[in-house]
């Protein structure tokens, strides 16, 4: 293992110059490509979800999966669609390319998230101070994570980069107004990035705080006057709650390994359903409750420990920013109740961090991991037995590995600072 590491070490660069070129490879073939050239699910969601509505079609069907698909069928796209889960909000984000044809459309989507990841590659050269070589280098190890957004035409890379520029706005002092609106759009759209307000709840930025909630109010009173109430109702009521769960309605009652969730491991591992699981490996169905509470209440409680301990001990306010979003968000992906790869682009934020301190093991084994999570690929989905389960749920683990040595890096800087005091 030392020799390992003195030799990615000795070699760093070089090793660097040939991901990037890898990387590259990678996402034009895997994402640029086929996303120019196709359209794949998800992207129809989005796109017929704001042509129902500039077209004045009923939207109180989005959710109504058949007709939602026999939408999909007239526009002429050949793959499946569905707009659940989506927020109903979310048939907005669209409506500018609505009047376009599919493909076109998604050429445009795909063109302008290229421009994001750009302007990715700007705030993390402004936030963390790397060189444009590094910013890129944090960009590439998305791997994945990145083609799929851009084939299927998602909009993480826009979430990502939403995140990024409000953190910077806030780090800068700039415009806390417009980082609170921002904020809370991005917010309303996906839930993650509600980790920025609790960040800038623990460090007291009461003025992003009073926006960001305020204009969270706004929209969902706007959704509810634009939607009608009885949709929004049905939407928390019979999908944003399941899904909080780890069921997302219609996707495999909670089991799907592709989910890579606690959720999803843990009904693996002791629920019987007859269509999903009808033969679990310990069939106790209250062990699942049982070890998700105990599971989340120690990831909660260990990372609580480590911000108070952040909080106290790193005076440096940017460093201290930096690894508090950098440990939320790391916790907060090791707790989510469904993921997919392209979730994986949350991970811009930590592992600039990352890319940015001293070379060491744990620098080393947290990119490894990265790598791992964003390039390999995910060979066993069985149940039989316990390994086999463990091993079909790679990115959850490698995800908990990362998290847990990102504590040990913290405690052993914690350790040098009370050792010099």
């Amino acid at each position: 293992m030392n020799l390992a590491f003195l030799f990615i070490q000795k070699h760093f660069t070089k090793i660097k110059l040939l991901f990037i070129l890898f990387s590259a490879l990678y996402i034009l073939f895997k994402g640029i490509i086929p996303g120019w050239n196709e359209v794949q699910q998800d992207f129809p969601n989005y796109l017929i979800s704001a042509k129902i509505l500039a077209e004045g079609s009923d939207i109180d069907k989005l959710y109504d999966d058949n007709w939602f698909q026999s939408q999909v069928d007239a526009s002429g796209i050949n793959t499946m669609g569905r707009f659940t889960p989506q927020p109903p909000i979310m048939a907005l984000v669209m409506l500018p390319i609505a009047q376009f044809e599919p493909l076109t459309a998604k050429r445009i989507w795909l063109i302008f998230s290229l421009i994001l990841v750009a302007g990715c590659i700007f705030l993390i050269q402004q936030i963390f101070h790397l060189s444009f070589l590094d910013s890129s280098l944090v960009i590439l190890l998305m791997g994945r994570a990145l083609a799929n957004d851009l084939y299927y035409g998602q909009l993480y890379i826009l979430m990502a980069f939403g995140m990024m520029f409000s953190f910077w706005l806030i780090q800068e002092k700039k415009m806390f107004l417009s980082a609170g609106i921002i904020l809370a759009v991005i917010t309303f759209l996906k839930y993650f990035p509600i980790l920025l307000i609790l960040y800038c709840l623990i460090e007291s930025k009461w003025k992003v705080i009073i926006s960001s909630v305020s204009a969270l109010i706004l929209l969902a009173v706007f959704q509810i006057w634009f939607f009608e109430f009885e949709l929004v109702k049905g939407y928390v009521v019979e999908i944003l709650l399941p899904h909080l769960s780890g069921n997302i309605p219609d996707q495999g009652e909670g089991f799907p390994f592709a989910f890579q969730s606690w959720p999803s491991f843990l009904n693996n591992l002791f629920v019987f359903n007859q269509s999903e699981n009808n033969s679990p490996i310990i069939n106790w169905a209250f062990g699942k409750t049982l070890f998700q509470i105990a599971i989340y209440s120690i990831v909660i409680t260990v990372t609580c420990k480590y911000v108070i301990h952040i909080k106290k001990n790193i005076q440096s306010s940017s460093l201290r920013a930096s690894t508090l979003i950098s440990l939320l968000i790391i916790a907060s992906l090791v707790l989510l109740p469904a993921s997919a790869s392209y979730h994986m682009l949350f991970l811009i934020i930590p592992v600039s961090f990352i890319l940015g301190l001293k070379n060491d093991i744990y620098k080393v084994s947290m990119i490894f991991l990265v790598i791992a999570i964003n390039f390999f690929p995910f060979p066993f989905s069985s149940n039989d037995n316990l390994l086999f389960l463990i091993l079909s749920f790679p990115r959850l683990f490698a995800l908990l590995t990362i998290l847990i040595t990102f504590y040990l890096k913290i405690s052993q800087d914690f350790r040098k600072i009370e050792t010099i005091n």
